[in-house]
């Protein structure tokens, strides 16, 4: 039998948990006699007007709180994790997985490869579908647990078992077919490695992918390589990305004709590879999936320039540094032209060169304090306040992956480090806050 471990993170004040003295560090085991496995059920199963929940205090002492509430009025609850029996791994092995491709001594959940339909549906991180009990099938079509996010990769089965590393799996687009038939709303993504799943493979599976009806989009993104990476794997190199965005130019004027939507998308990093213009807004329609890397770009931007819209300008020319990997330097260089010549603020952008995973790498998520630090030291001129996104820290703490702080990279570079959400509008509005203080 599976052990749940509950365990509640925080009460919202003035929350009905709050107000029936539910306290952080208890654990919520059940709701009107229903054990909790994850958030999926304590949402479902808390929606009721009536309920009687087991509350297990820190010494091991349980409880019932019974009590009354409207319909899906929230308790006011967070726990430590989504998932009480723990994430479900993936037993896959993928030729391009990131994970395997870490440099070994970093902290552990650095290396958690999960492959669980509870995270897709609730955060939409993608799962192969290979790793899925039947039970857990059976939840999903039963709770209607829409919409899951799919890695696809390729629908030759032949070829898709051999880049997830597998010899058996249950027929894939019949799996699929079966999930869009009992309601269930489909958003995929295909890695990209040059020569194996691209060209006719890459075609058929696009085809394939959108005569399922449930399926809403499909996402292409290049294999992400590390130093360590499979010496098979080879990157998009210019031209190569050209081809493929001339592949989604073509289906999605098909698609819009015949299903008005584009339906399939390219990530960022391919029109970066490409030196190609970033389509406008309008072709990424709803953004579906941005978290994928797809309209990121063209989304910092417009909400950055609409934010800017409401900054003053700087009272004289001032200048400021803000950190970036290779790719957000080149997503920044229009928002520092602006700033420069519309209000007098000069941004100077440090693409920072990841050393720690490799060349290869140059998102700006996965760089390390350590590199920042030698960016930043390399710089010649004054020091002043520096820019630093969030999404290089860890959850709820100032550590970055190298598990040095935001303080650590302020002692060593003399630099005054201000960290800023990883929005458009947050950045805008951090400079303003920081011409307000000079003012």
């Amino acid at each position: 039998m599976k052990k749940y471990d509950p365990v509640i993170e925080y009460v919202a004040a003035g929350s009905i948990a709050e107000e029936c003295g539910i306290v952080p560090g208890e654990r919520l085991l059940a709701v009107n006699g229903v054990p909790l496995r994850d958030v999926i059920d304590y949402q479902y199963l808390t929606a009721d007007e009536e309920l009687a929940l087991s509350v297990c205090d820190a010494n091991g002492k349980t409880r019932s709180v019974t009590l009354s509430k409207d319909e899906d009025e929230d308790l006011g609850i967070g726990f430590q994790s989504a998932v009480f029996d723990g994430i479900h791994k993936c037993k896959n092995r993928c030729v391009f997985c990131f994970v395997d491709q870490m440099i070994r001594g970093q902290r552990p959940s650095l290396y958690v490869k999960d492959d669980d339909y509870r995270l897709s549906f609730l955060y939409g991180n993608y799962i192969t579908l290979t790793n899925l009990s039947d039970e857990e099938l059976r939840r999903i079509r039963e709770q209607r647990l829409s919409p899951l996010f799919v890695s696809v990769h390729c629908v030759d089965e032949d070829l898709r078992k051999s880049l997830l590393g597998i010899k058996k799996e249950r027929p894939f687009l019949p799996l699929l077919k079966s999930l869009s038939e009992d309601g269930i709303d489909l958003h995929g993504q295909v890695v990209l490695v040059p020569g194996m799943n691209d060209g006719a493979y890459l075609r058929e599976t696009i085809e394939k992918i959108a005569a399922i009806s449930g399926f809403r989009s499909l996402a292409l993104v290049p294999v992400g390589l590390t130093k360590n990476q499979n010496p098979a794997l080879r990157p998009y190199n210019k031209e190569q990305a050209k081809e493929i965005l001339e592949t989604v130019n073509e289906y999605q004027q098909r698609f819009l004709k015949e299903r008005d939507t584009r339906f399939v998308f390219a990530s960022d990093e391919f029109y970066l590879i490409a030196e190609a213009e970033i389509p406008p807004e309008e072709a990424y329609e709803d953004y579906p999936q941005i978290e994928n890397g797809v309209g990121l770009i063209r989304s910092f931007r417009e909400d950055f320039f609409f934010a800017e819209e409401e900054l003053e300008p700087f009272p004289r020319e001032t200048a400021a540094t803000v950190i970036t990997g290779i790719d957000g330097e080149k997503a920044l260089r229009p928002i520092a032209e602006s700033l420069a010549a519309e209000k007098n603020l000069r941004l100077e952008l440090v693409a920072v060169r990841n050393a720690f995973f490799g060349d290869t790498v140059t998102v700006t998520g996965l760089l390390t304090a350590g590199d920042i630090i030698k960016a930043l030291e390399e710089k010649e001129g004054a020091k002043g306040v520096c820019f630093l996104p969030d999404v290089l820290l860890k959850h709820n703490t100032d550590l970055l992956l190298d598990d040095i702080s935001v303080a650590e990279i302020a002692k060593k570079t003399g630099y005054e480090i201000r960290v800023t959400e990883t929005t458009g509008a947050a950045l805008a509005e951090a400079f303003g806050e920081w011409r307000e203080e000079l003012i």
